[in-house]
């Protein structure tokens, strides 16, 4: 089963917010966790960069360089339904998903 879910990511620099929709795979055996945006791959600046950029329709989104780091942006995860499981970087949720 997919879940789609909305990342909100905000760049802390100048305050901007780029929203970037997908689905999560929840049935995969390696369910997914709020652990992959507090403190996995998604929790990065580099990653979240991505995102950040993809979501403003950035052709080269993949071909930056980005440095690595957890201050330069700030991200909320929401449900489609509008349960928020993630935010300010935080799982709001005792169990998400």
């Amino acid at each position: 089963m997919k879940l789609e879910v909305t990342m909100r990511i905000r760049r802390v620099s100048d305050g901007e917010i780029a929203t970037y929709r997908y689905a999560v795979d929840v049935d995969a055996p390696h369910e997914p966790s709020d652990f992959m945006y507090t403190e996995g791959n998604d929790a990065c600046d580099c990653n979240r960069g991505l995102y950040f950029d993809r979501a403003r329709g950035d052709e080269d989104a993949n071909e930056k360089a980005r440095g690595c780091g957890d201050s330069a942006y700030v991200l909320d995860l929401v449900e489609e339904n509008g349960t928020v499981i993630i935010r300010d970087n935080k799982s709001v949720l005792e169990t998400p998903w």
